[in-house]
C-alpha cells in the first residue's frame, strides 16, 4: 500500500509564499501496538476476563447465601411452631394424665365406701355376659320355622 505524504520545507532567509512543496510517495507503515504491547493487552484482557468471572462467582455466591438464609428463617419459623404444638400436647397430656389419676383415685374411694357400708356382701357385682348359644337365626328363619 503506497500513501501520499505531503512535506514543505522552508530556508529561513526566504519569504513563506517561495516554499516548495514537494509531494514523497513512501509506502504507508501500519502503526499499531507492538509485539509487547500486544502482550500487555492480551495479558489485561485476560485480567479482566478473571475480574468478571470473579465477579460472577461473588454474586452466584451471594444468591446462594441469601437462599440459604431464607431457607433457615423458613426453618426456624417452622421449628417454633412445632414446638408450640408439642408444648401444647404436653400439657394436655399432663391435664389428661392428672385427671385419669383423680377418677381413679375417686373410683378407689367409692370401692372402699362401698365395702365399708355393706360390708362382705357389697361386693361389686361382675359384668354379666349374655349365654352363649349358637349362631341366631335370622328373623325369616324364626317366622317360617326352618
Amino acid at each position: 500500500m503506497v500513501g501520499v505524504v505531503e512535506g514543505r520545507s522552508s530556508t529561513m532567509g526566504e519569504a513563506p509564499a517561495r516554499e516548495l512543496a514537494t509531494v514523497v510517495l513512501t509506502p504507508v507503515r501500519r502503526v499499531g501496538p507492538g509485539r509487547l504491547e500486544r502482550g500487555y493487552q492480551a495479558r489485561i484482557a485476560e485480567l479482566e476476563r478473571a475480574e468478571r468471572e470473579a465477579a460472577l462467582a461473588a454474586e452466584r455466591a451471594r444468591g446462594e447465601l441469601e437462599v440459604a438464609a431464607r431457607l433457615e428463617r423458613g426453618l426456624q419459623r417452622l421449628v417454633d411452631r412445632q414446638e408450640e404444638r408439642l408444648e401444647v400436647a404436653s400439657s394436655r397430656e399432663k391435664r389428661l394424665a392428672l385427671a385419669l389419676g383423680a377418677v381413679q383415685r375417686e373410683n378407689e374411694l367409692l370401692r372402699q365406701r362401698l365395702e365399708l357400708a355393706g360390708g362382705a356382701q357389697a361386693r361389686l357385682p361382675a359384668a354379666r355376659r349374655a349365654p352363649t348359644r349358637g349362631p341366631r337365626r335370622g328373623l325369616w328363619s324364626r317366622l317360617f320355622g326352618r
